[in-house]
Order: structure tokens, then sequence, then C-alpha cells
């Protein structure tokens, strides 16, 4: 690890040398752009009437080679950087894979080195009940006769509580019921208020599931209608009596679709 760091390190101080290099070739660019643009400023023709030097040709041409030279390097020294930048980034990902790996082989050992303790522990526990049970065997009858109280006193508190538990469970199943009955009435209400005003003359959807009838309360194994308008549901029977404008109750008989005469063109 400490060779690849050491390695990264290097690389990395390429890359930094690189990108000043070119840093400093912008800098000489800039200041080439500069003088050429000088040369032909109008405050450089008044300063060679006071005796200002123009810029001859040759030095002109030299500036423009010395460009053109720039110009190669940059290309050069880029593509190095670039080469440089992905070696940089293969080498880190390989140091962060490295590391992942050793995280999980450290995890590892240390589920191990917790299992061999707990098997341990384990061991000793199963030793110590051994141990005590061989003590509790050899005690001598008025032992014998107190545990068995104690025995019976724990069986009778256990019947108590099993007795008070089944009390509680028959009082929270009577609830339950008492809820669910108190819910039916005050949903019937509630849907039949709410629908009331709805013709219900459109295709009614299927909803899968066993359910129960909102009106007369038949229990459907396999689906229930419902109407897509003021989502009310019912049997086959109570949604064809809906349609034809009836109000079906908790005496209206269920009967399947094809008893009832309803068809899926039925509006």
């Amino acid at each position: 690890m400490e060779a690849q760091n050491r390695r990264i390190d290097e690389v990395q101080r390429k890359v930094d040398r690189l990108k000043a290099e070119l840093a400093e070739l912008d800098k000489q660019d800039r200041l080439h752009e500069e003088k050429i643009a000088a040369d032909k400023s109008w405050w450089t023709y008044f300063s060679w009437l006071g005796g200002h030097r123009w810029l001859s040709e040759e030095e002109k041409i030299h500036m423009e080679s010395k460009k053109m030279q720039r110009t190669a390097v940059r290309r050069i020294k880029y593509s190095m950087l670039q080469k440089i930048v992905r070696q940089l980034v293969e080498l880190r990902s390989e140091k962060e894979n490295r590391q992942r790996k050793e995280d999980e082989r450290v995890y590892k050992e240390f589920v191990r080195t917790r299992a061999r303790e707990a098997e341990v522990q384990e061991q000793q526990l199963r030793e110590r009940l051994a141990r005590e049970e061989k003590e509790k065997r050899a005690r001598k009858e008025r032992e014998r006769q107190e545990r068995e109280e104690r025995e019976r006193r724990a069986r009778e508190e256990r019947e108590r509580r099993e007795r008070e538990r089944a009390e509680a469970e028959r009082v929270r199943r009577a609830t339950e019921a008492l809820n669910m009955a108190r819910m039916r009435f005050n949903n019937r209400g509630s849907r039949a208020s709410y629908t009331s005003s709805c013709r219900h003359n459109v295709w009614w959807d299927k909803i899968y599931g066993q359910q129960k009838c909102l009106y007369c309360e038949q229990t459907l194994y396999k689906f229930l209608y419902e109407c897509p308008k003021c989502k009310t549901t019912g049997c086959a029977s109570c949604m064809n009596r809906l349609k034809r404008g009836e109000k079906p109750d908790h005496t209206t008989p269920y009967s399947s679709p094809e008893n009832d005469g309803y068809r899926y063109d039925d509006w």
C-alpha cells in the first residue's frame, strides 16, 4: 500500500509539472499577442516618430516561429498530460479496490473471531449448566420438595395467566366484532348517501379478491363490481338493481351474473 501511495504521489507530481508547463506556454503566447498588438497601435507609431523602433520582419518571423514551436510543444505536453491523468485515475481506482478488499478481509476475520469466541462461550455455558444440573440432582429431599412446591406454584400462576389471556382474547374478539358491525352499518349509510345521486349507468369494473357485498352482505370469493363514477361496490344482483334505479338492501338475494341477467353490454 505504501509503494502504491508513493507511485500515486509521483504521478500526481508529473501532472502538476505538466500543468505548470502548459500554463507557462499560455503565458508566452499572451505576451506574443501583446507585442504584436502593441506594434500595430497608434501609440507605437507616435513613439516611432520620437525614436521608438518598430519590430523588424526578422523579429516577427522569429516570434512566429517560436509561437509555432510552443504550439507543437503544447500539443505534445497536452497528450502526455491526458495519458498521465488516465494513469493517475487507474492508480487511484486500484487503490480504492485494494482498500475495499482489505476492509472486507478485516471484517470477515473479525466475524470469524467473534464466532469462535461465541462458540467458546457457548461451550463454557453448557459445561456450567451441566455442573449445575448435576449439583441439583444431588440435593436433599427437602430441596426436592421445595422445588416441587415452586413448580406447583409456577404452574398455577401460568394457568391463571392463561385464563386471563383467554378472557382478554375473548373480550378483544367480541370488541372487534362489535366494531366491525358498527363500521359496516356506518359504511352502508355513508356510501348510500354518497351514491344516491349516481345513476350507475356505466360499465362496472371488477374488483378481485374475497369481499362482502355492501348491500346484501353476501360474501363473494372471487370479485365484486365497482361503479367507476361513485366507487360503490356490490354483487351482480345489487349492481343490476342500482342500474334499474332500484334500492337494494340486505334482503336482496345474491345470484351470479348469469342468473340475474347481467351482461357486459347492459348499461
